[in-house]
């Protein structure tokens, strides 16, 4: 998968407008709703769920950004 170069600052940005109940996480499924959000990835389901799994370090269902 190759991956898209974004600048400082705007991913970060796409993950707070994500976090639908401002608390600072994201959960599972506003993860996935921002990483379906980002077209040029052409993620499928499976990759995803990967991406979620790999992003939640610490296993609590929560994306901390």
């Amino acid at each position: 998968m190759r991956l898209p170069v974004y600048k400082d600052g705007v991913v970060f940005a796409a993950f707070r407008s994500f976090d639908i109940d401002y608390n600072g996480f994201l959960e599972w499924n506003e993860y996935q709703q921002c990483l379906t959000k980002l077209q040029e990835l052409e993620l499928t389901a499976e990759e995803v769920l990967t991406l979620n799994l790999l992003a939640d370090l610490d296993g609590d269902g929560r994306i901390d950004y």
